[in-house]
């Protein structure tokens, strides 16, 4: 799922890359010498030794799976009746079902698909160098985590949220005193702010906000949440509420009481 292939597990690995960078840019000052003052960074390195932690984690979780004598079905599914899935043509029957499917990054308005300059949580993983200035829309856990990343390897960094901090759904000092450290570090921060348009039409994007600040980047990340995966419900019995999410009850029931999400 999102976890391994393209949250949480590549994104700490990246944070860790960053943390052992910082160290090294100082480790001098506790008397440890090397050849060279200031460290270099591999950035094709990186993304080896992050593919390498995921694959791992990818086998010894299947080999988990499979020695308790749990089948796996690889395959496009669809949730076809009450008790029926539909792999690639292929029913499988079950008493009870658990819909886990996750969802994916939700883009903002003039997202353009396509334009590798547009990013969200899944090709920005696909990157093969630094950009160097990037605009990351939202500044939640997504968002904050890159601003770091980024930040610390000295591209320049923007980071927007329309609330009044970053982390909103935090502590609010928190979110203020992470935006002071983004400062310190020379990201630059807005709050209470939209991002009112995107020109694509040169090589940089160049951005408005909703203040009338204009700034001009290479990359621009949507980090506003995320959106849940329904395409494969073919089930007219499953209810949903305004926001296009699954109606669940306590015990996290959907409309039909042996399928749970």
């Amino acid at each position: 799922g999102i976890c391994l292939n393209r949250g949480c597990i590549p994104a700490k690995t990246m944070l860790y890359s960053a943390e052992m960078f910082r160290i090294g840019k100082k480790i001098k000052n506790y008397g440890i010498r090397f050849c060279q003052d200031v460290p270099g960074f591999d950035f094709e390195a990186m993304t080896k030794h992050r593919a390498e932690i995921m694959n791992s984690l990818r086998e010894n979780w299947v080999d988990q799976i499979e020695d308790v004598g749990v089948d796996m079905i690889y395959g496009w599914a669809e949730l076809t009746g009450d008790n029926t899935v539909e792999v690639d043509g292929k029913e499988y029957e079950a008493d009870y079902i658990v819909l886990a499917t996750g969802g994916d990054a939700r883009k903002f308005p003039g997202f353009i698909d396509g334009d590798e300059r547009f990013l969200i949580s899944d090709n920005i993983f696909e990157l093969k160098a630094f950009p160097e200035s990037i605009f990351i829309l939202g500044a939640g856990p997504v968002g904050t985590e890159f601003a770091t990343f980024f930040s610390t390897f000295g591209v320049k960094t923007h980071i927007l949220d329309l609330g009044p901090t970053f982390l909103s759904y935090f502590d609010h000092d928190l979110g203020n005193a992470l935006i002071k450290y983004f400062g310190e570090e020379g990201v630059s921060c807005y709050t209470g702010v939209g991002l009112e348009s995107v020109d694509a039409s040169g090589d940089l994007l160049k951005l408005k906000l909703s203040d009338g600040t204009e700034i001009e980047v290479e990359k621009i990340l949507s980090a506003i949440g995320m959106v849940p995966n329904m395409e494969y419900i073919k089930n007219d019995r499953i209810k949903f509420n305004e926001k296009g999410r699954f109606v669940v009850n306590k015990s996290l029931q959907t409309s039909v009481p042996n399928i749970y999400a």
